[in-house]
């Protein structure tokens, strides 16, 4: 393919704004579903159509035409297929939808205008991150997943789906990396969290509601749900309590940390909550994500394995206490640092340092920032994927929640190169 897109966005839940397509993945609680909705965004894409027609205006702005094509969002990334011409044959983020028979993305990258794309059969469908699906347990809903990308370390992510739960039961999708696998066992090399410090690995979980609402039915099928990532790491949201606010979400991330560290193999962060019990640590965004307690790599900064707990920290979070239950985003605990609610000021990157060496530097958190303003008191409070443009860059906005007391968000910029430093 002659065309590729940074980073993506995926949606789906049971709120038709949420959506990305009308065919997007379903989350429920049964076993299964989220590694149905991982196989989707991560390798095969979804919702192909077949093109009736593909046009290019003199500007360069190409209109797919395919009956009921089902999208739903712009900003959506779609795989084109099949064209005649290789250089429109690739990877475009949807700009507008006109109608429910046809998109528009801007293909001036193609150099192809004022023309008629030719072809027996040219596809669409919603592009996947680019990753690998190398062993499968499907008897019992066990995954494993691992990059495609050369330039990664690509590590492994094993994920056990298998928890079969009613309405208000606890239970998870659990997980849990490893540098080298030879099957889906949950036996490989050097597992994070490893298998003595959490049975099961770091939990992402089903359901903790306490009350139904749009973003999590009672019958706990179509849970709301976001995914933003690319070939080498992505972040992961779901509802899971309280269904009519959509900022309590569970978030966790997995893949490449920009290591300062020469030669840094262990350099794989796995940010997860690790409580089963009905309260909840959470990970990015949430209670103690100013702390060690949630965020797993295989080897520390040293570049040493053992079977003891190795874990990172994001290092320089803008707080009033280490110790403080920290939100990124949350009013309580980040001091507005200007009052006039129309103007945003981006805070950028955050550092990591090991436990086991904790007074160095160990790199930098792909991906995500934070607005030192609140913005859930702006006009109304942002759902959850929305995409927010501030200073020409796109900013994905995820929402979370720790109980009634704190809430926050924390943004994953769609535009920058999540591998490359930005301290350089």
């Amino acid at each position: 393919m002659s065309h590729t897109v940074l980073n993506k966005i995926f949606s789906g839940g049971s709120v038709d704004s949420l959506r990305t397509h009308t065919n997007s993945p379903v989350r429920s609680i049964s076993s299964g579903t989220t590694i149905n909705l991982l196989d989707a965004c991560l390798i095969t894409g979804f919702g192909q159509v077949t093109l009736s027609s593909l046009t290019i205006d003199a500007q360069g702005i190409a209109t797919a035409t395919a009956t009921s094509h089902g999208y739903l969002k712009i900003h959506t990334v779609i795989l084109i297929s099949g064209a005649d011409q290789e250089a429109i044959n690739g990877e475009w983020t949807i700009t507008a939808i006109p109608n429910a028979n046809e998109v528009q993305f801007d293909a001036t990258d193609s150099g192809l205008t004022s023309t008629t794309i030719t072809g027996i059969t040219i596809t669409m469908k919603v592009a996947p991150l680019g990753w690998s699906k190398p062993f499968n347990d499907a008897s019992n809903f066990v995954a494993v997943y691992q990059s495609l990308n050369p330039l990664s370390r690509r590590h492994f992510l094993r994920v056990d789906d298998s928890d079969n739960l009613n309405y208000l039961e606890f239970g998870a999708t659990y997980f849990r990396g490893y540098e080298y696998m030879s099957s889906a066992a949950d036996n490989g090399l050097y597992g994070f969290p490893p298998k003595n410090h959490l049975s099961r690995g770091g939990n992402f979980r089903k359901c903790l509601a306490t009350s139904a609402g749009i973003y999590f039915p009672a019958s706990g099928v179509n849970i709301s749900w976001v995914l933003v990532g690319n070939n080498n790491q992505f972040f992961f949201s779901s509802q899971a309590v309280s269904g009519s606010d959509n900022r309590f979400r569970i978030n966790m991330f997995f893949g490449d940390l920009i290591s300062y560290v020469p030669g840094d193999v262990g350099a794989t962060g796995l940010s997860i909550d690790v409580d089963t019990s009905s309260t909840f640590y959470n990970t990015i965004a949430v209670s103690y994500m100013n702390q060690y307690t949630t965020n797993f790599c295989p080897r520390n900064s040293k570049k040493n394995h053992t079977i003891s707990v190795q874990r990172w920290k994001l290092w320089n979070m803008p707080t009033i206490s280490s110790t403080t239950n920290v939100m990124m985003g949350n009013q309580n605990t980040i001091l507005e640092p200007d009052e006039y609610s129309n103007r945003v000021i981006i805070y950028r990157p955050f550092l990591i340092s090991d436990e086991n060496n904790a007074t160095s530097i160990r790199g930098e958190m792909p991906g995500i920032a934070v607005a030192l303003n609140d913005f859930v008191s702006l006009p109304t409070r942002y759902l959850s994927g929305e995409i927010i443009t501030i200073g020409g860059e796109r900013f994905v906005y995820m929402p979370a929640g720790f109980w009634s007391t704190y809430y926050g968000f924390f943004l994953i910029s769609l535009d920058k190169d999540w591998n490359t430093s930005l301290l350089q």
